[in-house]
């Protein structure tokens, strides 16, 4: 064997545990690389489901807001028990403690909120929301309804489907005809309205001196309308005739 032979066979012998050394290597920075990889990956998807998490919250506080206000609430009663703890310790009174915190604007904007749910119409009346009123009106009196079913079976079977659920081509010929109880229940309804609107309408004092151009009271006040916004055109023409001047 030549010199050259034994060179190349030494250098083979040095190679193979140095190839070895760096497989090693190698192997253990692709686990690491995996591990690091499974551990972004873990990451990203807690971060994922915790996004998802906020999202269904705020669409759930978006859709429903009065959570919110009883989160605010239940803040502020947790508040408010610990500040009446901290004052039966103290030996303070409470009320007089929180009267000396409380602004004069907080107490201004608390009055209004109690005369607000006291009176929910008023605002209606200021606004000229009518439509608010005309909904809770019905919704009171709605309320009081008690469903028959049997009258309505009955009144089905009586009628036929077509004239119990008309159409835009169904020719009503009077054969529904409401029952003594719905129609008593309508009269007393009527009535109650009546007598609600006579406490909560303000009665006009009378004037004995005034000229009497009326027959009832609707007919005085549709005078009064007339005059208010006609009598200064109509005031010559008014003297004209009572003096039988006109032509």
């Amino acid at each position: 064997m030549s010199d050259t032979e034994e060179t190349s066979s030494d250098q083979q012998q040095q190679q193979q545990p140095s190839s070895a050394a760096n497989l090693l290597k190698n192997a253990e920075r692709m686990e690491a690389m995996n591990a690091r990889i499974r551990l972004l990956a873990q990451k990203r998807n807690d971060s994922r489901r915790a996004n998802k998490a906020d999202v269904v919250e705020e669409d759930r506080k978006i859709k429903n807001p009065r959570h919110q206000i009883e989160e605010m609430k239940k803040e502020w009663e947790l508040k408010d028990l610990e500040e009446r703890q901290r004052c039966e310790e103290e030996g303070v009174d409470f009320e007089r403690a929180k009267a000396m915190r409380t602004s004069v604007e907080e107490v201004r904007k608390r009055d209004v909120l109690l005369k607000r749910k006291k009176n929910p119409n008023k605002d209606a009346l200021i606004t000229g929301d009518y439509e608010t009123m005309s909904l809770r009106q019905n919704e009171r009196l709605t309320r009081n309804i008690k469903p028959d079913f049997n009258e309505y079976k009955r009144m089905k079977e009586a009628l036929g489907e077509e004239q119990f659920y008309p159409g835009s081509n169904t020719i009503a010929d009077g054969h529904h005809y409401p029952t003594t109880s719905a129609l008593d229940r309508l009269a007393t309804t009527v009535l109650d309205m009546q007598k609600t609107r006579e406490k909560v309408h303000r009665r006009r004092m009378f004037d004995p001196d005034q000229e009497v151009t009326y027959i009832n009271e609707k007919n005085r006040v549709f005078n009064k309308k007339l005059d208010q916004f006609y009598g200064k055109y109509t005031e010559d023409l008014r003297e004209d005739l009572e003096r039988g001047t006109a032509l």
